[in-house]
């Protein structure tokens, strides 16, 4: 099939693209020089990229025809990927966008999650840019800036933040680059980049898909998680990460609710998290509002399903913090010896390295939180930890879940966060408001998609199920995606 004409039709889903690789329609090499040409055309001025590797599919293994064969294909098989740059790639950089750890040279190993996506037969196409140290490094950071990469901007309105921490992950979907880009979350650094720049991603419940290989921050809240264009496509992302038994069927069990008018069966079950998380911006819940009005026939909703209770998904900010501070103190010790030797605390290391090279990683935020770590013990010994962790974990579980069990609900909505800020270097992130922390303290599992827009500015619903019930969220999830028939805008590209 002609470039052109590839490029004429609406940017396909996973899906389509693996039909017209089925019927031969397009090649794997069609699908990868599209993605190429767009990176291309886009990467400079939106700085997603940070590292592109045009031999990708020459490395590809399965590369054949006969490769796509429906009884031997994976959900991901010759579909280009972009993977965020603090997961570990043995022919490619990682560097968590420090020219630090730059200078170390490739890491020895594929992160196991790298070699499920080696292995399904997805192309890597490269690296893309995120928050430097995915935002823990500096109390005054700013998202989508790295020392390597720059500053990532928004696919919607490039004077926008594009959120953080994979913030290059999302833009890079948006604009079309890739169909599916991988990132991680510790708290919001999925949702927030998905939500700015209106698309989809799902951050499972913690420990379903390992995190050995990825720069860490907390051992006990650092997920990896796909972003895409559609909630159909991060379910093929999902099943294929988390290596799942009948990746087909699982897949066409979701794509079911896009079609089920639940005549017959148990509708899906939402409770609208009115008391606790909306309230932050007005133009948001707006936009909430109008969406689930628009699914309501065809799920049962449980209105304010957290009722008189303000603080009732609400998660302690000092608590997270302090496990936040003791797993890094503990985490990149551990990290640091797999990538060099050094005589003292790597951390310490990293901090007289930032500030030698202070023009750079220096110039816009400082080191505080590396600072704060270094007070910290770096073996996870301290009561105070502990505590923390014991107290962080346990009481946001008890409050979701007596949530979950009192209205007998399967998903809890919310809005996902307010729109957009602009990108300011002079004070750093201007955020106000989110809901998601609370699925990221407890490891439950949350989603956003798009749900319309704010001024232009695209503005996401939120989605928090319980843990191990990707394939339920995912499935509501789609219903929710197809009732509301959101339409990416264009960027200015």
């Amino acid at each position: 099939m002609a470039q052109n004409d590839i490029f004429a039709r609406e940017f396909s889903s996973v899906e389509t693209a693996r039909s017209l690789m089925l019927d031969q329609t397009v090649s794997p090499l069609d699908l990868f020089v599209e993605s190429l040409q767009t990176i291309r055309r886009t990467a400079d001025k939106y700085n997603y990229m940070v590292f592109l590797d045009e031999d990708a599919l020459a490395k590809r293994e399965r590369t054949t025809s006969g490769s796509l064969d429906r009884t031997k294909a994976s959900l991901l098989d010759n579909i280009p990927i972009l993977v965020k740059d603090n997961i570990e790639t043995k022919d490619m950089p990682t560097t968590a966008g420090s020219v630090i750890l730059a200078q170390l040279g490739f890491p020895s190993h594929d992160a196991p999650v790298v070699s499920t996506l080696r292995n399904s037969g997805a192309v890597i196409v490269g690296k893309a840019n995120l928050s430097e140290w995915s935002n823990f490094r500096g109390m005054n950071s700013i998202s989508g800036w790295s020392g390597i990469g720059g500053q990532c901007r928004n696919a919607i309105d490039e004077a926008r933040s594009p959120g953080g921490s994979s913030s290059g992950s999302a833009v890079a979907v948006a604009l079309g680059a890739v169909r599916v880009a991988i990132g991680t979350e510790t708290d919001g650094s999925l949702m927030c980049p998905a939500a700015f720049n209106g698309v989809v991603a799902l951050k499972p419940t913690h420990g379903v898909i390992p995190t050995k290989g990825v720069v860490p921050i907390a051992k006990s809240q650092d997920t990896v998680g796909p972003i895409a264009r559609s909630v159909l496509d991060v379910a093929s992302a999902f099943i294929t990460m988390a290596e799942l038994d009948h990746p087909f069927e699982l897949f066409e069990s979701i794509k079911t609710f896009t079609k089920e008018s639940f005549t017959d069966v148990k509708k899906p079950k939402i409770g609208v998290a009115t008391s606790s998380l909306f309230g932050y911006h007005s133009g948001t819940d707006k936009v909430v509002f109008e969406a689930i009005d628009a699914f309501s026939e065809r799920v049962e909703l449980v209105r304010d399903c957290d009722k008189g209770r303000g603080n009732a998904l609400k998660v302690s900010h000092e608590l997270e913090y302090e496990v936040l501070i003791s797993e890094f103190a503990f985490g990149i010790e551990e990290y640091m010896s797999t990538r060099t030797v050094l005589s003292g605390r790597a951390l310490e290391w990293l901090i007289e390295e930032n500030k030698k090279n202070k023009s750079l990683e220096l110039s816009l935020f400082g080191q505080e939180l590396f600072e704060d770590a270094m007070n910290r013990k770096d073996d996870l010994s301290s009561l105070r930890y502990l505590q923390a962790l014991a107290a962080n974990r346990s009481t946001s579980r008890r409050r979701i879940d007596r949530v979950f069990t009192k209205g007998d609900i399967d998903v809890i909505l919310a809005p996902t966060m307010s729109p957009a800020p602009m990108i300011d270097h002079r004070i750093g992130d201007a955020i106000v408001g989110s809901g998601y922390s609370i699925a990221a303290v407890s490891g439950y599992p949350s989603l956003t998609l798009p749900a319309g827009y704010v001024n232009d500015l695209p503005v996401g619903i939120l989605l928090i199920g319980k843990p191990h019930k990707e394939i339920t969220l995912l499935s509501i999830a789609a219903l929710v995606e197809d009732a509301l028939s959101f339409k990416l805008k264009a960027a200015n590209s």
